[in-house]
């Protein structure tokens, strides 16, 4: 957690309390066109011609996939059996990608680096810190408007401190890291 997430709280807490909720998922549109706009203009090119192209098959089926996934799982509930092949389409869909990844030249994940444990372990710790961490955003945001009576706007400040205290945690770790080593530092 950084800087970004306290200000995308606050902000997301002031945007929710002044246009309304809804009216937050079309600020980011506006936002996107002109980073989109920006991005030749900001972002080097690679003048490399031998350069792979991206496989957009492989991207288009992992959002896809994943997109299926988080809808089947997250409607469950209201579609009941009826979200059964909606789950199984995702699957489908997460197959076709890795199939497509082991043939494409430039992949947008290279299956390989599974193989490397110490790789694998830090990334499926990360899906979880994540996951946890996200999990309990959501909970605590609930909590406090639903329970307590918080505003938006309140329940951004609330995660201020939160979100500070993971900064400094996150700058402590880095040095802790680099003076004791990776496998001493405590978990």
């Amino acid at each position: 957690m950084d800087i970004s997430m306290v200000a995308g709280l606050v902000l997301g807490g002031l945007l929710a309390a002044t246009v309304s909720w809804p009216g937050c998922f079309f600020i980011v549109v506006p936002i996107g066109l002109v980073a989109a706009g920006l991005a030749p203009a900001v972002l080097p090119t690679s003048r490399d011609q031998t350069a792979p192209r991206l496989d957009l098959l492989g991207a288009a089926l992992a959002a896809a996939g994943f997109g299926t996934l988080a809808f089947g799982i997250s409607r469950f509930d209201q579609l009941g059996v009826t979200a059964i092949p909606v789950l199984l389409g995702a699957v489908a869909l997460l197959v076709g990608f890795v199939a497509v990844e082991r043939r494409t030249a430039a992949p947008v994940v290279r299956l390989g680096i599974f193989r490397h444990r110490a790789l694998t372990g830090a990334n499926l710790a990360l899906v979880a810190n994540a996951g946890g961490f996200g999990s309990m955003l959501f909970i605590t945001t609930l909590y406090l408007q639903q329970v307590l009576g918080y505003s938006a706007l309140q329940t951004g400040l609330a995660f201020v401190p939160l979100a500070v205290s993971a900064c400094a945690g996150g700058l402590a770790a880095t040095r802790i890291v680099a003076v004791a080593g990776p496998r001493r530092t405590p978990g």
